[in-house]
């Protein structure tokens, strides 16, 4: 079972445009992150995904197939830098980048899962979902270099030591600035470079240092630029908004202690996300943070007299006539109203907590359907 959550040593302070802090999580080692990349790379390579992954070398990409990491589980991150490092001379900055790896380790999604719980802004929720990617290399300045999004981040350093440096507002950016604005991950989104400056000799500027164990949070719209010293690995979590304007909130989840919301509290959700969403998919959407990975493998259900939660991760439900809508691990289902007395009880069930099935046709189905959707497991 993927229990362990990520705890903060020090959360930011709740207006704090970016800010340090320390965190522990024994789930999210640096190997579970690289292995979990090496699935997303080995499905570009089979042609399954497109624009997952990239090596870049002195800030551009660089297509060269021997560069990427040997998928056969024969490099670690250490050993695929040090073979890429000996091909190229010694200050050139490299960078493997890899996004969207929860897409295809459904295991390293449920730890993702499990862990944003103990995460600033677990119950703020984004507009246009969230992506997993990571950062491994070494490097004087983010390729493109300064930077903003429409997303927030939470960058946690999983090896390594890295700096970042941060600003806020226009006034500081040279008129003669030239600018660059791409596609975000999700449409609806985008991203600004100002690639002509360097990015070091900007004076007004934080900067913050990590190392392994320490994590940076920075709202949307916060310009910034990574930097490593020496090789480094961090997993990021960003959560996309509308803009760049940090006043654009996120949406506040309201949850009962036992996972139940309202009505009209999924109906202003709805709308909020846009796109026509029906209620079934927002709290879809709710029960991941707008995490898309990948699917359960599921086996044939086995009825189970008892079970136990397998996640922090919520279940979360809303009464609906006489329907209830069931959502975990972004799916959802509807079961008839009569379960509600059950999915109480079984919702509020803390990590590793254990409660009875009763021998009931759609109580029964319901457990089976939570297994199977990673939040139980058979005890």
């Amino acid at each position: 079972m993927n229990l362990p959550m990520i705890s903060l040593e020090a959360p930011p302070a709740p207006d704090a445009a970016f800010a340090l802090s320390g965190w522990t999580c024994s789930s999210l080692t640096p190997q579970v992150v690289w292995n979990a990349g090496l699935r997303v790379i080995q499905a570009q390579l089979d042609g399954r995904v497109t624009r997952r992954a990239w090596v870049l070398v002195d800030g551009e990409p660089d297509p060269a197939p021997e560069l990427m990491p040997r998928t056969d589980g024969s490099e670690d991150f250490r050993r695929w830098f040090s073979r890429v490092r000996a091909s190229r001379s010694p200050d050139t900055p490299i960078l493997l980048y890899v996004r969207d790896i929860v897409s295809c380790d459904r295991s390293f999604y449920e730890i993702v899962l499990s862990a944003v719980r103990g995460l600033p802004g677990a119950d703020l929720l984004p507009r246009h979902g969230s992506d997993v990617e990571f950062f491994c290399g070494d490097y004087q300045r983010t390729p493109g270099g300064i930077h903003r999004e429409y997303c927030s981040n939470r960058h946690l350093v999983l090896a390594g030591a890295k700096s970042m440096h941060f600003w806020t507002g226009q006034a500081w950016i040279p008129e003669d600035a030239g600018r660059m604005v791409n596609d975000g991950p999700f449409q609806g989104t985008e991203e600004e470079y100002l690639s002509s400056l360097g990015g070091q000799e900007e004076d007004v500027r934080a900067s913050l240092t990590a190392a392994a164990g320490q994590a940076f949070l920075w709202d949307n719209g916060v310009w910034h630029v990574g930097e490593t010293h020496g090789l480094a690995f961090a997993v990021n979590i960003s959560s996309f908004m509308s803009s760049y304007d940090a006043a654009e909130r996120a949406f506040p989840l309201e949850v009962s202690p036992a996972g139940e919301v309202s009505p009209a509290w999924l109906a202003a959700f709805s709308a909020y996300l846009g796109r026509r969403t029906d209620r079934d998919t927002a709290l879809a959407v709710a029960s991941a943070h707008g995490i898309t990975g990948a699917e359960p493998v599921r086996s044939a259900a086995t009825p189970s007299s008892r079970v136990r939660s397998a996640t922090h991760a919520r279940i979360l439900w809303c009464r609906d006539g006489h329907e209830v809508i069931v959502a975990t691990h972004g799916k959802a289902i509807r079961f008839p109203a009569t379960v509600g007395e059950w999915l109480r009880e079984a919702a509020s069930l803390p990590a590793g907590a254990a409660c009875d099935v009763p021998d009931e046709e759609e109580i029964g189905r319901l457990a089976a359907w939570l297994v199977g959707n990673s939040a139980f497991c058979p005890a």
